[in-house]
């Protein structure tokens, strides 16, 4: 029923990742898009498809998630059970999380966010809604075939592509101070080897918040916020 994948990058990520999902070794194979771009190669090689839902996680997302839901604690079990019990087309936890719109909001943390998105929508043809009730972050999403199939065509796809084209984009979020040369958490290492900078790029904050604009403007798809 769940084709889900966790993202590690070194043995210590690794450890943390469940046994009971797959997992994805992206050691030094990183890119600006982070845990973005293994969506994509997923979807081209046709795991959404594999199962009846699917998803990529973080290696840390067992520690990520602290709710209830149906009195269960998050587990692959959990998911699972949920998951069968309402069906709906996409799931995204978080669900206590409340903004008016999380693509607006973002500029307070990401100074020039607001810039790049608007550049990102335009070539996709599409504007920014002014509330956002579909909230997804972090890629913690699970979701039927068919919507990754569309999303990740409509949208999630032009938009990688469009960000390469913007120079903007690569400029540092102000996510993290990991620049530093002396810093010694292996961070800035790997994003220098991975594309090229010692920061955050803008690159991954814009791609967690494309699912929920893309909800947002698709009401055809069923939602539910979980756990």
């Amino acid at each position: 029923m769940l084709n889900i994948y966790q993202v590690y990058f070194d043995e210590a990520t690794k450890k943390a990742c469940n046994p009971a999902w797959h997992h994805f070794d992206n050691s030094w194979k990183l890119t600006e898009y982070f845990e973005n771009e293994v969506i994509a190669l997923l979807i081209n090689q046709g795991e959404h498809l594999k199962d009846e839902y699917f998803g990529v996680f973080s290696h840390d997302v067992m520690d990520s998630i602290n709710f209830k839901e149906d009195g269960l604690r998050f587990s692959p079990k959990a998911l699972e059970a949920v998951v069968k019990k309402y069906g709906v087309d996409v799931f995204s936890f978080q669900k206590r999380r409340q903004n008016e719109n999380i693509s607006l909001q973002a500029n307070n943390y990401h100074p020039g966010f607001n810039d790049i998105m608007k550049k990102v929508l335009d070539h996709c043809g599409l504007e920014l809604p002014p509330k956002l009730d579909k909230i997804v972050l972090f890629n913690l999403m699970v979701c039927k075939g068919e919507f990754w199939e569309a999303y990740f065509n409509d949208l999630l796809r032009p938009a990688m592509e469009i960000l390469k084209e913007i120079p903007e984009a690569y400029e540092d979020s102000r996510y993290a101070l990991i620049g530093r040369k002396d810093l010694n958490d292996g961070r800035g290492d790997r994003f220098e080897k991975g594309f090229g900078k010692r920061h955050y790029p803008y690159h991954p904050f814009i791609c967690e918040r494309l699912a929920s604009i893309y909800l947002q403007l698709n009401p055809q798809w069923s939602f539910k916020q979980i756990f």
